[in-house]
């Protein structure tokens, strides 16, 4: 399977970028798997109900000695795996270095996806999309609709055939015009 070299190139991909990580529609969680073994702080898992059962499982078993939250849980996790909800993530103010979404975006209902881009200002610097281009919209194309997003970089990835790895630089323009 791919999954697997995909998971650890994504995991040294936002080892890179920060140790505070959260991911959007993690499959699995070999990602966040990855990350931790090369030392990641703090992941966070955004999933619904169901894939968010496997992925406490799947990591549970495979990194038994690492912290774990879930949605509802205490709130002022600094390490470990965080795993919850769309609803809480929305609302919470948990601060990250980059926020990764594999695979998925291009999947969600395209008002979904752009309330995901908006939520994403003012909690992360960094955004890390690897989505395919061939559905209704791309990431590309709803990204345009926030000015705080920069497109530092774009490229096919080389693990995937037909998907597009992009990174944005995310502004908190709000917050520079008030200081």
């Amino acid at each position: 399977s791919l999954r697997v070299p995909a998971a650890l190139y994504q995991a040294l991909r936002v080892n890179k970028l920060g140790s505070r990580i959260c991911e959007i529609g993690p499959g699995l969680g070999r990602t966040a798997f990855f990350a931790k073994l090369l030392g990641i702080k703090k992941y966070t898992l955004v999933d619904l109900p169901i894939p968010s059962l496997c992925q406490s499982y799947f990591l549970a078993c495979s990194l038994p000695n690492e912290s774990f939250c879930f949605s509802g849980e205490d709130k002022a996790f600094n390490e470990g795996i965080k795993l919850i909800q769309p609803k809480n993530f929305m609302a919470d103010k948990d601060q990250y270095d980059v926020i990764l979404n594999v695979d998925s975006f291009t999947e969600m209902e395209i008002d979904v996806a752009r309330n995901y881009l908006k939520n994403f200002i003012g909690k992360s610097k960094w955004f890390l999309s690897i989505n395919h281009e061939v559905n209704e919209f791309s990431v590309r194309e709803i990204v345009c609709d926030f000015p705080e997003y920069e497109l530092i970089s774009k490229n096919r990835s080389w693990v995937r055939q037909g998907y597009v790895e992009e990174l944005y630089k995310i502004s908190n323009l709000n917050q520079k015009n008030d200081g």
